[in-house]
């Protein structure tokens, strides 16, 4: 009797994780995929594995950038990046916000000055996992401009949205913006109460990244990138689930139009969106 259980059990497992490699293994591959998008010969963007990251180098390779240190073997791969291609570079980081996949890497880079929103101790060091704070803090509402060799950049507390505390970079010569994850290109984005996340703030943040003039390239936190629609975009879908909540019908067409987007199982989703905001109603 127990030996049949047992295989039952066995095979029941075996079932689940044949069903998610066939349902989810696409989407964890693309998650895991880490690819080069050169936006100049020095400027990267290194999308997936983790949150998406800038890499800026100045022309004597005596000065970095590096706006999100992604997570686990991605970060290994960034920092690998930079050794080979400005092995002596003054590494300057700015964190967009405190979650894990966005600063997993901050401490693979122990000379760097790292730079982020105006987060407690306490909230930075339960998120990020690390002992080390940010050597400097923007408060909400302010920035923090200064120069990679010839480039301004303008790292802003947009404030809540997100997270508690979302930090915007702006490279003023390029008309880059890096939004963190105030923007989930063709992903559903995620929701998490506990980190301050704020729907009200965030669209109020993508309105104030849409008023930022010279804007033409835009990475988001996750997902491909992509141009000044993509801020449009992020705002049409919390437009989308908000007039969704309560309609089932409604809520139905959205998984429809938004059938294409990458979700995480249980955290990320067009029901998740709607009972989020449901609930933040």
């Amino acid at each position: 009797m127990i030996k049949k259980i047992i295989l039952i059990v066995l095979i029941l497992l075996a079932l689940l994780i044949a069903y998610i490699g066939v349902s989810y293994g696409p989407g964890i591959k693309k998650f895991l995929t880490l690819e080069h998008v050169d936006l100049a010969p020095d400027l990267v963007a290194l999308v997936g594995y983790g949150g998406n990251s800038l890499v800026l180098i100045s022309d004597d390779k005596s000065e970095a950038l590096i706006v999100d240190t992604k997570m686990l073997g991605g970060a290994k791969k960034l920092k690998v990046f930079l050794d080979e291609t400005a092995p002596n570079a003054a590494v300057t980081i700015v964190n967009t916000h405190f979650h894990l996949d966005h600063t997993g890497g901050d401490n693979l880079f122990p000379n760097a000055k790292i730079i982020a929103g105006a987060y407690t101790a306490e909230q930075w060091t339960r998120a990020t996992r690390m002992e080390r704070l940010p050597d400097e803090q923007i408060a909400v509402g302010d920035a923090c401009t200064f120069t990679i060799g010839a480039d301004t950049v303008v790292a802003r507390n947009i404030g809540r949205g997100h997270t508690w505390n979302d930090v915007c970079v702006f490279l003023k010569n390029r008309g880059i913006l890096h939004t963190g994850d105030l923007v989930f290109n063709t992903w559903h984005p995620a929701l998490l109460p506990d980190d301050g996340c704020d729907i009200s703030g965030w669209t109020a943040a993508l309105d104030s990244m849409l008023a930022i003039e010279g804007v033409k390239t835009v990475i988001p936190g996750h997902g491909p990138v992509g141009g000044r629609e993509v801020l449009v975009n992020m705002k049409d879908y919390f437009v989308d689930v908000q007039n969704a909540v309560g309609d089932e019908e409604r809520i139905k067409e959205l998984e429809i139009k938004y059938a294409d987007y990458f979700e995480i199982p249980g955290t990320s989703s067009v029901r998740n969106s709607v009972k989020f905001l449901s609930t933040e109603n």
